[in-house]
């Protein structure tokens, strides 16, 4: 999600009452998403009011002002990365559950970003919170992710992510056997109005196509592999707890019981292939499950190999 930029000072023209993300999202052509963010911050002030609602209705004459987002200072911090792949132009690397990607707010958590501006150069593709980050994995989701050191092969890896010509794959350990050994999933999710991140299955939702392995079931739970055909936000998620298997650990999807030790979704981005930005080559990259991933792996499944 982009940052709404700033400072803006806008007078409202409207002859009838017009909702703020309405409206600003056509005056300064951005996303109502970043508009909603900016609220959300308090950046966004009526008449020298901070409002608290994106759906706040403007009148004729308000006045209406932005003001620029809190920089987060970016600083390089030395941390270990288990690099799976590097070149000039983009590297993979196996991200361990429980570290966010990026910052979310000026707090002085440590990020994967943050480790990785101390190991390389990297794009400043469309977000300074986000520098290099082609796609995203959840906190709690461990696993393969592409990272892009340069603009255009940002743009090119983005485009090919969105337009879905690349494969990924993950890993979950999920509640119950699954009663099939493979199954196509295509249930449409869209957004929950009033809530900021959270995802459901519903009819008017975006088209979301998933592939299922069931590799082994064993003392009550089953490993699964998953193929996306799309990206939605929490698709693996919401998919698995559609049919009623939901990934163990998922607080937001599940039940969240501590189940195998997992306190986040048990959920690892096993397979990620693409075609490299500059010669075309078809790549194809695994991550080894790590942490306690791995332990359960070991201990409940352990004729899989990974």
């Amino acid at each position: 999600m982009n940052q709404i930029q700033g400072p803006h000072d806008l007078k409202v023209r409207v002859s009838k009452e017009a909702r703020l993300d309405l409206w600003l999202a056509a005056e300064l052509d951005t996303s109502r998403s970043s508009i909603r963010k900016a609220v959300k911050e308090g950046r966004v002030l009526v008449n020298g009011q901070a409002v608290t609602k994106a759906g706040y209705l403007l009148q004729d004459g308000d006045r209406l002002q932005v003001e620029a987002p809190a920089l987060i200072q970016l600083t390089p911090v030395d941390m270990h990365l288990d690099i799976l792949y590097e070149d000039d132009l983009l590297l993979v690397v196996n991200k361990p559950a429980g570290l966010l990607v990026h910052p979310r707010g000026n707090n002085g958590e440590l990020t994967l970003v943050h480790g990785l501006l101390a190991h390389t150069r990297l794009s400043t593709g469309s977000d300074y919170y986000r520098p290099g980050i082609v796609h995203r994995l959840d906190r709690d989701t461990s696993g393969a992710l592409l990272v892009a050191k340069t603009d255009q092969a940002h743009v090119t890896l983005a485009e090919g992510f969105q337009s879905h010509r690349f494969l990924r794959r993950y890993l979950t350990i999920v509640q119950g056997c699954l009663p099939f050994a493979f199954r196509r999933v295509q249930a449409p999710i869209g957004r929950i109005t009033g809530h900021p991140f959270k995802r459901e299955i519903k009819p008017e939702g975006r088209l979301a196509i998933s592939d299922i392995d069931c590799l082994a079931c064993s003392e009550g739970y089953s490993l699964a592999a998953v193929r996306l055909w799309t990206g939605r936000t929490h698709q693996v998620r919401l998919h698995m707890a559609h049919i009623g298997h939901p990934c163990l650990g998922d607080w937001l999807y599940g039940d969240g019981g501590e189940a195998l030790g997992f306190k986040g979704q048990a959920l690892h981005s096993w397979e990620l292939q693409f075609n490299h930005p500059l010669t075309g080559q078809l790549m194809t990259i695994f991550a080894p499950p790590e942490g306690l991933m791995k332990e359960a792996l070991s201990d409940y499944f352990a004729y899989y190999y990974f």
